[in-house]
């Protein structure tokens, strides 16, 4: 109930708080507290953006330096004096108002004050037409009584209008859009903007798929790998075809991160005359993922990105007849000197200095450009997160059946579907087929304000399902429902719990069953930011060359997306491979790990030794990720991303062939109950 709670917007008021005819307060001299009103706010905005309003109320007792969250806003100060009765609770209640604007949140917003703390509110706002807009700001006072004999009381303490330029496309003013009928072409685009981004994309990538490479293999070509990387036919094909013009090409390393199903690998090519080029990095995987990790880097790197990130060498390669594809990426090196991945830096050296690394090196390079170009986002977490949760459903693929219920890719039909229930799947498109799993992956569009429904066949001949194809009338059986996945993948990792139940024991803990809430979680809307995002921030893909200069490789799944998206895959990602690989060394448990969780939310300094190393390699995430938060003060929207991040790492079947399994998929597991229940208490 809290989280739902939690979710919910704020009560609505058709009017302005008014101060109450009260008689003077029947109480001592009140103290006065100096305050500084704060107001931040978009002086210029484009018609079919949206943009955030800050309010703050500081006490300015020790001096008070202007601070502006984006720089492009207006900033407006004013001094304030606030009184405080003893006897009485003092509350604010700050409300904003603008005609031709819609506000998230609405109404009158409430909050405790407390001496010597700052309140902050904010509002995103959302205008409906262009011109000349004035907004009302408003904050009241309120004291209520904590004995029954004293009276109430509420009054104003400031007012200001703030105004807002809103600039139409091509100039159009708003009476001229009225009389054109231009609104109407405007507001049907915002409402189809997920649908146009989409379109947008799609057209891209057919465009890049002209651009595709298709040459033949250099059968002289001599391969050599070491004994650690292992190459299948196709791919040795590609290498040959990619470097024809080489007369050797080693292949020094192989990331093994593989979520995607494709392959990334460290080559040095070899010319005829023995002189070696410098390193590249080869990604191989299937002609549709390769196309759209083009069309990716054209669209959100090849511009933005500083030029130490690996540049794409040409447009991918094929050979003729084959449905896979070779990406080339740049790679300059030390002569000699293999990079190695975050991951692989991580192990052998001290966590300060990866911690260092991440907040001084990566955050440095990428976030000025990427996750510092962010504009504020009102969203469900379900159109964010749910791609790193299970495919709704697992099916087997059975000869048709006589009256059995369509899937058409609305989320409502999945309600009450269970396992062995029959199925017939409409207008679903094969996103994924993976042969040496034997299995295809199909999903409908997405729809504004939600996410893909994604269901998944296993043991088929991929004949059958071929990527890009549009699926009529395939039928299945339920093997599993996403949540009988999560509960499955979680039962390895920790067979002594109960998961059919909505609470846990772990030792001495009782915390929620995270899988209980997790269509909860993902409905809850949020008030965040939006930038161009990795998408898939894993240890492999973030490599160290020389002088611990950072790099970025793979961007199958780069976009537009929540900021913080990354920075709660990076945790997971470090949590999961780096620390378990620790804590199993050092014989340490779940508790442990939740023990560090638990310091990181009251900002303990770290303690001495494997634990204290744990907590500086999250705490450098933590702070990076607090840098882009909506609220700075808030971290309810890192913790909400980190719930469904550690959550969704069960689905990941490379954690279970670790040595150290399962105490990866324990940890994630643990630490997704742990910070669920944090959220519930607030």
């Amino acid at each position: 109930a809290l989280l739902l709670a939690g979710c919910a917007p704020a009560g609505e008021s058709t009017q302005l708080p008014e101060p109450t005819p009260t008689a003077p307060l029947a109480t001592p001299t009140p103290k006065i507290e100096a305050r500084i009103i704060e107001v931040e706010w978009p002086a210029d905005l484009r018609l079919g953006d949206s943009d955030i309003v800050r309010l703050a109320l500081i006490p300015s007792k020790n001096g008070y330096t202007a601070q502006v969250e984006y720089s492009e806003h207006e900033l407006k100060t004013e001094a304030a004096d606030v009184p405080f009765y003893p006897g009485y609770k003092a509350e604010v209640i700050a409300r904003l108002d603008a005609a031709g604007m819609a506000l998230e949140p609405k109404g009158d917003q409430v909050q405790q004050l407390i001496q010597g703390q700052t309140l902050t509110w904010r509002w995103t706002i959302f205008p409906e037409s262009a011109g000349q807009h004035r907004m009302s700001l408003f904050i009241a006072l309120r004291w209520i009584p904590q004995e029954n004999d004293l009276p109430a009381s509420q009054t104003a303490l400031w007012q200001s209008g703030l105004d807002v330029r809103v600039h139409a496309p091509l100039g159009t003013t708003a009476p001229k859009a009225r009389a054109l009928g231009i609104v109407g072409v405007i507001i049907g685009g915002i409402l189809t903007l997920p649908l146009a981004e989409f379109a947008a994309r799609q057209r891209l990538q057919r465009n890049r798929m002209s651009r595709l490479r298709r040459l033949r293999p250099n059968p002289n070509l001599t391969l050599e790998s070491g004994s650690c990387v292992s190459l299948s036919e196709l791919e040795t094909s590609l290498l040959r075809a990619n470097f024809a013009n080489y007369s050797r090409v080693l292949v020094d390393t192989q990331f093994t991160s593989g979520y995607s199903g494709a392959r990334t690998f460290l080559v040095q090519p070899i010319r005829t005359d023995g002189s070696a080029d410098a390193y590249a990095i080869v990604k191989i995987g299937s002609r549709s993922q390769i196309q759209a990790e083009y069309a990716n880097y054209e669209a959100f790197v090849r511009h933005t990105l500083p030029p130490i990130t690996g540049r794409a060498q040409d447009s991918p390669v094929v050979i003729p007849g084959q449905d896979q594809a070779a990406l080339q990426y740049t790679f300059v090196g030390t002569p000699g000197t293999a990079p190695i991945s975050l991951g692989a830096y991580a192990r052998s050296n001290p966590a300060g200095e990866t911690a260092q690394l991440i907040e001084k090196s990566l955050f440095s390079t990428f976030g000025p450009t990427w996750w510092m170009q962010r504009r504020p986002y009102l969203f469900s977490l379900v159109q964010e997160y749910d791609c790193l949760m299970p495919v709704h459903l697992l099916l087997e693929l059975i000869e048709r059946k006589p009256n059995v219920a369509a899937l058409s890719g609305d989320s409502a039909q999945l309600d009450g579907l269970h396992k062995k229930d029959l199925l017939k799947i409409q207008g679903a498109t094969v996103i994924e087929t993976r042969p040496r799993r034997k299995t295809a992956t199909l999903a409908w569009p997405d729809f504004p304000g939600g996410s893909q429904i994604r269901v998944r066949y296993r043991g088929v001949s991929l004949d059958t399902f071929t990527e890009g194809r549009i699926a009529h009338d395939i039928y299945g059986r339920i093997v599993a429902t996403r949540a009988d996945l999560l509960k499955m993948e979680a039962a390895k990792a920790l067979p002594s719990i109960n998961l059919e139940e909505p609470s846990i024991q772990l030792k001495q803990r009782r915390l929620p069953n995270p899988i209980f809430c997790l269509d909860r979680l993902l409905s809850c809307r949020i008030s965040g930011t939006r930038s161009i995002i990795h998408g898939d921030l894993n240890l492999e893909n973030i490599l160290i060359g020389p002088g611990k200069l950072v790099w970025l490789i793979d961007f199958a799944a780069t976009r537009k997306g929540h900021t913080l998206f990354d920075f709660a895959r990076l945790e997971v990602e470090l949590a999961t491979q780096v620390i378990a690989e620790m804590f199993a060394d050092q014989n340490l448990e779940t508790s442990d790990f939740l023990a560090i969780l638990e310091r990181l939310e009251i900002d303990a300094p770290p303690p001495s030794g494997p634990l204290g190393e744990a907590q500086r390699l999250l705490g450098a995430v933590r702070r990076v990720a607090g840098r882009c938060l909506y609220d700075p003060a808030d971290r309810r929207e890192f913790r909400l991303a980190l719930i469904l991040a550690y959550l969704g790492t069960l689905k990941f079947a490379n954690l279970d062939n670790l040595e150290f399994a399962p105490l990866p998929k324990s940890l994630a597991f643990a630490a997704a109950s742990y910070l669920l229940q944090v959220d519930l208490k607030e």
